[in-house]
């Protein structure tokens, strides 16, 4: 397909002489317009190079200057487009669950251990309150299941060897 563009080449072009540059969208300002940060270069590739840089800075929570900025501006505006992304108090907006995703992926992949969904979380999380003897019953309320036959049904291959405890202790009792 002519025409399509690389990832991270959105805000790749050139102009008329010949030099390449590059945007990445900062945050916006109060009247929705977006702030943008340019790049410029010789060659493409080179562009490219300095806008992946840009990309990079901006996941690792950098605050990026734009020529028009003071400091001042530069602090307040790395405060509200930054870090109320990164840390978002509760009393915020919910979360935008294809974010969430996304950026729990990167910190899995990060970390070594692969792309996980955040919903395998849960997942673990019930398996494990049930392997160490969490009582069903504690388990389905701190999960929000309506019933514990909900939970009992989702979970109940890990109360296999729970079972197989109490049929141990009942023969104890009943056959010394």
């Amino acid at each position: 397909m002519a025409g399509r563009r690389m990832n991270g080449e959105g805000g790749l072009y050139q102009r008329a002489d010949g030099r390449w540059f590059g945007a990445v969208v900062l945050g916006y300002d109060e009247s929705g317009r977006p702030r943008r940060k340019t790049v410029s270069a010789r060659t493409k590739e080179e562009a490219r190079r300095k806008l992946r840089e840009l990309h990079r800075a901006l996941d690792e929570g950098q605050a990026l200057v734009t020529k028009e900025e003071t400091v001042a501006q530069l602090l307040e505006r790395w405060d509200r487009d930054v870090l109320s992304m990164r840390v978002r108090p509760l009393a915020r907006t919910p979360l935008d669950p294809r974010n969430v995703q996304r950026d729990f992926q990167t910190i899995c992949t990060r970390a070594g251990i692969g792309k996980w969904h955040p919903h395998e979380l849960r997942h673990s999380a019930a398996s494990l309150m049930l392997a160490a003897g969490v009582p069903i019953q504690v388990v389905s309320d701190v999960l929000g299941h309506s019933s514990i036959r909900m939970t009992a049904d989702v979970y109940g291959h890990i109360l296999q060897p729970q079972r197989e405890e109490a049929a141990a202790a009942l023969a104890r009792v009943l056959f010394g």
